[in-house]
């Protein structure tokens, strides 16, 4: 072939050639060469070929030119990056010869080159492309499989061994194989799903489990499908198997997740109302639409003005920035507004709502009701209160009772004597009269209080009512008709009788004073159990049983403010001079000392229902005997007396009135000094003492210290209250004698302490 035709052979190829010395200079390139590294022919003879090897790549193909030449290896071949004139790299499948000549000596070096930059880049993303399929499915535990139908072989890829926790070196895989590995009881629904996708050309898709030596239990999903030969024969299936058992597990949990925020939403006693940023409602639970009082599709049409009063709206702003700032509210006090437009207090912890990004999409309020709470707090405030003026009371009291002894015991010692003309003693009489209506005052004081003297027994309260009821109509008058309502089988309740009468007779009288053009009383009585916590009865739980006492009128009934009021002592709302204002305090106090309660029931122009609530007492009622009056003072026969009074003035009215009586007194002021003289062995007859004495003894340490030493001593005990706590201690082991009382009082007392008669 002569040389025109060599040059058109040399540069008509469609392959990159080249010749370089043995040293790697070029010495000829063809067009195509050129062309795929972006050069003209002449401007690469002459150079060198590392001029367009990649850098990294020019020390392998040194050292294979030098094999090459060395007789090691006969030619070089691989696929390599080249650099092109504009500095970028191209993938190419270099083959490089060394040619020899007639002496066998290495002359030249010739070099094949071919453009293989394409498919190098789709062979590179395929490579990509798989790795990353087999990552997916390393993460999403997602196997591949393929069976051959007609052979049976079972082709799985790495991820479903990991899934089946099988090597696969010792595992034939098989269809028979795999459903082995199935849970038992899946077994027949997988092979049926499986054969019928095959029969109905169809792809199926079924979740089941497998099961592991230990117990362990995996839940996998299967996919898959068929291929046909044309005449419908099923050559092979493949599909996936996924382990979805993390997946779920975190379902699990966010359905119940969803089922414990769902109860909780739908059964939390709180509002919670879930706002958009334009404030209209979105979401809101029962317990909203119950407190507020609208429909579901009312309430979404309601924005947080809508259901707050004007007055808030300021404060609903400053709080607005607040929860803007830090995402959160404080505990606010507010008010919303029902749908019947009745206005309530309520407690809101406000919580902004943000997006994945951050910016706020509305807010979550948490509103509580505080309604009932607040109406507790004024009750317990308004308990507290009536318990501090009780304490107060019972103290003025205590003192007046004092005074009063002195007053009356100084009168009868005057009316006693018989120098006093009888002018004199209508006088010393209408003085007296005066004191007994001051003692009557102070036991109503006392009894507000509750620390007036009790003698609880069981008592048919329904039998009480029904005796007094003649009395009642007379002292009211004609105008006031009274009607007795009594159920059957009414409880004896735990009472004092004669205190019972009297708080009866003061509701009738109030319930008079409150229909002065005449009226109507109904007296209800019945049983009731109720709860004990109340706000008057902080200290009690449970339930308790009670009789219910309950006087209703047809008066003009009581204002909010005048209710509120109601049973603090000298609070009236009769002209001056008309009521004391004692007549509820009384029946409160001996409601309150009896172990019950009263709960008041008016408004205006409807009435007034007072219900005083007994104690159930669990022994049968006990006849009520009445007491005759004493025609004459019981006298003593000279006895010694030991008197422990540290009031000068009571002190002084004793010791003139026991001398009047026919006893000797023998007087001291304290307790410590009354035990001496009874251990120093007087022969007293009688000890008679006040419970309050100075220096930390007192009434009840001397009955108990002088019981030890002289078990045969009487001791008689006076006081200006008997609360319950005086009354537990003394209870059966002395007598108390309860100030004011007047010397036919202490004559009888003393008698009967003594054996001469039975107490007054």
């Amino acid at each position: 072939m002569d040389a025109p035709a060599l040059d058109r052979l040399f540069n008509g190829v469609t392959v990159g050639l080249a010749v370089t010395d043995t040293s790697g200079i070029f010495t000829a390139v063809n067009a195509r060469f050129a062309a795929i590294l972006g050069y003209n022919p002449a401007d690469l003879v002459g150079q060198s070929f590392r001029k367009v090897v990649h850098p990294e790549d020019v020390a392998e193909d040194v050292d294979r030119i030098r094999e090459m030449l060395e007789g090691a290896i006969p030619g070089y071949s691989r696929e390599k990056r080249h650099v092109r004139a504009d500095g970028s790299f191209v993938w190419v499948n270099l083959n490089l010869s060394l040619i020899r000549d007639a002496d066998g000596q290495p002359d030249y070096l010739v070099a094949v080159i071919e453009d293989i930059d394409q498919r190098h880049t789709i062979l590179h993303a395929l490579r990509d492309s798989e790795a990353r399929l087999r990552e997916a499915q390393r993460i999403a535990q997602l196997g591949s499989w393929e069976l051959d139908l007609a052979t049976n072989r079972l082709h799985w890829s790495p991820e479903i061994y990991t899934i089946f926790e099988i090597d696969p070196g010792i595992f034939e895989a098989s269809y028979e194989a795999f459903l082995n590995k199935i849970h038992p009881d899946d077994r027949t629904l997988v092979n049926e799903a499986f054969l019928r996708s095959v029969r109905e050309r169809g792809t199926y898709e079924i979740t089941h489990r497998l099961q592991f030596p230990d117990g362990r239990i995996k839940h996998v999903v299967e996919r898959g499908n068929t291929i046909y030969a044309e005449d419908g024969t099923p050559l092979r299936s493949r599909g996936t198997v996924q382990d979805i058992s993390a997946q779920l597990s975190v379902e699990a949990e966010l359905r119940a997740a969803e089922e414990r925020y769902r109860f909780l939403f739908e059964n939390i006693p709180d509002a919670l109302l879930l706002t958009n940023n334009d404030r209209r409602y979105t979401q809101f639970n029962p317990a909203a639409l119950k407190m507020l009082g609208y429909t579901a599709e009312e309430m979404r049409e309601r924005t947080i003005e809508s259901i707050t009063p004007p007055r808030w709206h300021a404060a609903m702003q400053e709080a607005m920035v607040e929860i803007n700032e830090r995402g959160y509210s404080g505990v606010l006090d507010y008010e919303h507004v029902r749908k019947n437009g009745e206005v309530f207090p309520i407690e809101v912890r406000a919580f902004l709502r943000r997006d994945e990004t951050g910016e706020p999409t509305g807010m979550w309020a948490v509103v509580r009701d505080v309604s009932d709470r607040r109406a507790l707090e004024e009750q317990l405030r308004g308990a507290q209160k009536m318990e501090a003026i009780g304490q107060l009371t019972g103290g003025m009291a205590h003192d007046f009772n004092n005074l009063l002894s002195i007053i009356m015991g100084n009168l009868e010692l005057l009316a006693m004597r018989h120098e006093v003309n009888e002018q004199d003693k209508t006088l010393i009489k209408r003085a007296v009269a005066a004191t007994q209506r001051g003692a009557k005052l102070t036991r109503r004081l006392l009894a507000f209080a509750r620390r007036q003297s009790l003698n609880p027994q069981p008592t048919d309260a329904g039998a009480l009512v029904r005796g007094m009821v003649a009395m009642l109509r007379r002292t009211l008058g004609e105008a006031i008709s009274i009607e007795v309502d009594e159920e059957t089988g009414t409880w004896p309740s735990m009472i004092d009788p004669a205190q019972f009468e009297e708080a009866i007779l003061n509701l009738a009288i109030n319930a008079r004073d409150a229909m002065p053009a005449g009226g109507r009383i109904t007296i209800a009585i019945g049983n009731v159990v109720v709860p004990r916590s109340r706000p008057d009865q902080p200290d009690r739980q449970g339930e308790a049983p009670f009789v219910r006492v309950a006087m209703t009128d047809t008066g003009g009934g009581m204002s909010a403010e005048v209710m509120a009021r109601a049973f603090e002592p000298f609070f009236t709302t009769k002209d001056v001079g008309k009521g004391t204002g004692l007549g509820l305090s009384m029946v409160y106090g001996f409601a309150r000392q009896s172990g019950g309660y009263v709960q008041l029931d008016s408004a205006p122009g409807r009435g007034t229902t007072v219900a005083i609530f007994l104690p159930r007492a669990r022994e049968p009622a006990v006849a009520v005997a009445s007491v005759d009056p004493v025609s004459a003072i019981e006298r003593g026969a000279g006895e010694r007396l030991l008197v422990v009074e540290d009031n000068p003035d009571v002190r002084a009215w004793l010791e003139e009135g026991l001398i009047s009586l026919g006893y000797r007194p023998t007087v001291t002021t304290d307790g410590a000094a009354a035990i001496e003289a009874v251990r120093a062995g007087g022969d007293y007859a009688l000890v008679l003492s006040d419970v309050v004495l100075p220096s930390g003894v007192s009434g009840f340490d001397v009955a108990r210290t002088i019981r030890s030493l002289r078990p045969d001593l009487p001791v008689l005990l006076m006081s200006g209250f008997a609360d319950q706590a005086l009354q537990g201690e003394g209870g059966h082991e002395v007598i108390v004698l309860h100030k004011p009382f007047n010397i036919r009082q202490l004559a009888a007392q003393l008698a009967a302490a003594l054996g001469h008669g039975a107490p007054a």
